[in-house]
């Protein structure tokens, strides 16, 4: 009998010793005894992490994707706090804690740090060897990265996460790592003081809570409607709820003291809220997006919450739902979330053109995930598992044996095999791949998102005074070369082209500092009465099946059924950098029109703007709104600009193409607008300029002389149609 118990006994060791052995540090867990692996938390970290992929490759799938990364910050506070509070404390019985943090800080360095070392230099080496280098920006993001204070370093440095128009940062994505490391530096000391000073896990539970609606208080406090929410979204201080709610989580529900078996009941309620709580997540991430308010008051706080409710249901043992995240294709890429979060912006990055007019191809697409999965598996099983298992120096000597015992050659082909093919990847994306194949030149009208980035960045300051100090042309159509200006303080200046992103004037044009001298204030506005440039030629414009040909003359003073408006008495257009690019070929055309363009310029600015205007005199009966280039607005937004525009008998509003996430949000938030009010027509310039890539500058969005006519000639088309 005693034999046979010990058979027993021993065959539940050997289980343990299994179970034990297969533990991967990809679940953020040491290997301390009494603790289980909880195969359905790395599903929730595979939906989290696909949830990130495809938002970033094409928003409109999937709206909400970016609060994969909301969940990512719960499940971390609560595995890291399970480490930290429910490991050999509980063996010891006692309430204090007793891993020592230099083992847990060394850990989490193991952890983390080389594959992010080998992201950082891939992405340098990339930068440097791609035709549109981004390396003046990296020159601050790569140090900011290794200290992981790239959010602080956003936040300081003016970058945006939501508006910009120079190329997104290839290492954009590290601020929420730093959020996550600032975490593991801090937390730690203050959970061991907690935990000296407050005996009760439930009443230091509670005032983990506490410090958890500070922040998102802090959040609500800070946030500012119609303005840019990128403070809020980077800072440490206002995300940090997500990480102490898991936190309070972990001392309430520890993973090594859940019950095996429970009952039919029990198991029934825990199924329940995890179902509940998964679809809630659910629908958020499909109909939510960056620019929502109620995100930053109070959302993001009650999605943290429901995330954490399926945290305690995946990881209970009696759950069935955890058994169906723990399917092995999920766990797979669980185990790999790291990775593919680290691989894929700067894939994406660095292998969409920059000037991209006809949005995202399958073909791109698929081979950038294709490129992702294949880098983040090699990381994993070449640099994360073994230095996670045996150290740096053991990562190290295991090399030293691979290349030295015959037995281990046998890798090297499927490790070089696997090299090439990467290479092959990439050098296929740039070189076989034209533009034209990469962006798909779909006329159909649809609004849609180019590939690019929950994370798009603000040129940094030092590179932004170009376009701050653009000077538009008084009269006359944009052309390449600098036009002389008459009258006003900008007689006899030249006016300067668009800058490229990085912040320079293009080739052969007058320099950012010449063209502040023509006019310091970023807002410009032409209307009747200033002197008008005497020009005798026609505006030009490439002929194509998108732009009229007839309409293409300028007035002459009188209606007439081809230019029902004239000189434009009637006209006011407003707008943001986009019609200062097209100021000069618009006032040609309608030389009495109001036309008010600011540099940044946002939905939420127009109801100010609007009444300026109207206090001035100057705001016609038909008006033109072109914005959205900077960001989305939210529907509140835009019923304030349609209330302020209660006496106008005509409103135009024109799309945007910007290959920013925002895209696909500001052309479905104008159309849906378009059906409340019968005075407003929409102008369809994402169609139009679809494949257009001669009208745009290297950022994708501001216009060259080519652009800025055949836009002029869109609006004169629409301004035509009665």
């Amino acid at each position: 009998m005693n034999s046979r118990i010990k058979k027993v006994k021993g065959s539940r060791a050997l289980k343990r010793t299994e179970d034990f052995k297969a533990q991967d540090v990809s679940s953020d867990r040491f290997l301390l005894p009494k603790r289980r692996y909880m195969t359905g938390l790395d599903g929730l970290r595979a939906l989290a992490i696909l949830a990130v992929l495809i938002y970033h490759l094409r928003q409109e799938w999937l709206p909400g994707g970016f609060l994969g990364v909301a969940v990512f910050f719960t499940l971390s506070g609560y595995l890291i706090t399970d480490i930290l509070a429910n490991g050999k404390a509980a063996e010891d019985g006692g309430g204090t804690l007793r891993l020592s943090l230099k083992e847990f800080w060394i850990r989490r360095a193991r952890r983390l740090l080389p594959a992010m070392l080998i992201v950082v230099s891939a992405v340098v080496a990339g930068a440097w060897l791609g035709a549109s280098s981004p390396l003046p920006e990296l020159r601050g993001d790569v140090p900011a990265a290794l200290l992981y204070i790239s959010n602080w370093w956003f936040i300081f440095h003016k970058v945006s996460y939501f508006e910009s128009f120079g190329p997104p940062s290839p290492l954009g994505h590290l601020w929420s790592l730093a959020v996550e490391e600032q975490f593991y530096i801090v937390w730690p000391i203050m959970l061991a003081a907690g935990l000296k000073w407050i005996r009760s896990r439930i009443s230091l539970a509670g005032w983990v809570l506490g410090l958890a609606a500070v922040s998102a208080a802090l959040m609500a406090f800070l946030y500012e409607q119609g303005t840019d929410p990128s403070r809020v979204y980077y800072g440490t201080d206002t995300r940090g709820f997500a990480l102490l709610i898991g936190a309070a989580l972990a001392l309430v529900w520890p993973s090594g003291k859940l019950k095996l078996q429970v009952s039919r009941r029990a198991s029934l309620l825990l199924d329940s809220a995890g179902m509940i709580s998964l679809v809630l997540l659910g629908f958020w991430t499909y109909n939510s997006d960056p620019y929502d308010d109620f995100l930053y008051r109070g959302g993001l706080f009650g999605i943290a919450f429901v995330s954490a409710v399926l945290i305690a249901v995946l990881a209970h043992p009696g759950s069935r739902i955890g058994g169906w995240f723990s399917a092995r294709p999920l766990v797979w890429v669980g185990r790999r979330a790291y990775g593919l979060y680290l691989w894929h912006y700067p894939v994406m990055m660095l292998t969409t053109p920059q000037l991209d007019s006809g949005g995202s191809h399958w073909l791109r697409l698929f081979l950038q995930l294709l490129a992702t999965f294949l880098l983040a598996a090699a990381s994993y099983r070449w640099v994360e598992d073994p230095i996670r298992q045996s150290g740096f120096r053991g990562w190290l000597a295991g090399l030293s044996t691979t290349m030295n015992v015959w037995g281990r050659w046998k890798r090297l082909p499927a490790a070089s095999l696997l090299f090439i093919l990467f290479l092959v990847l990439f050098s296929f994306i740039h070189l076989y791949l034209p533009p034209t194949l990469l962006g798909s030149t779909d006329a159909s009208g649809k609004s849609g998102s180019s590939t690019t980035v929950l994370p798009v960045f603000q040129n940094k300051p030092e590179q932004t005074g170009s376009h701050e100090g653009k000077a538009p042309s008084e009269t006359g159509p944009t052309v390449p070369t600098s036009q002389q200006t008459t009258g006003g303080e900008g007689a006899g200046t030249e006016t300067a082209l668009p800058p490229t992103v990085d912040g320079h004037s293009p080739e052969g044009s007058q320099t950012a500092e010449n063209s502040s001298a023509v006019q310091s204030s970023e807002e410009h506005s032409s209307e009747a009465g200033r002197p008008q440039e005497d020009t005798s030629d026609q505006l030009q414009a490439p002929q194509s099946a998108n732009q009229p040909d007839d309409s293409a003359k300028p007035s002459n003073g009188k209606p007439s059924k081809e230019n029902p408006h004239g000189t434009g008495g009637d006209i006011t257009a407003i707008g943001d950098s986009v019609m200062l690019d097209i100021e000069g070929d618009l006032q040609k055309m309608y030389p009495d029109a109001v036309i008010d363009g600011k540099i940044g310029r946002q939905m939420a600015d127009v109801p100010a703007v609007l009444q300026r205007l109207a206090e001035e005199g100057r705001l016609r009966e038909t008006v033109v709104l072109e914005l959205g280039t900077n960001g989305a607005f939210s529907n509140k937004q835009m019923k304030k600009v349609l209330a302020a525009l209660k006496d106008a008998k005509r409103i135009l509003l024109v799309n945007t193409r910007v290959p920013r996430p925002w895209e696909s949000a500001v052309n479905q938030a104008l159309d849906k607008i378009s059906s409340t009010d019968d005075r407003i027509q929409i102008v369809d310039w994402y169609q139009a300029s679809g494949g257009q890539t001669s009208y745009f500058e290297q950022d994708g969005v501001h216009l060259k002389p080519e652009g800025a006519a055949a836009y002029t000639l869109l609006l004169n088309q629409a301004l035509s149609d009665k």
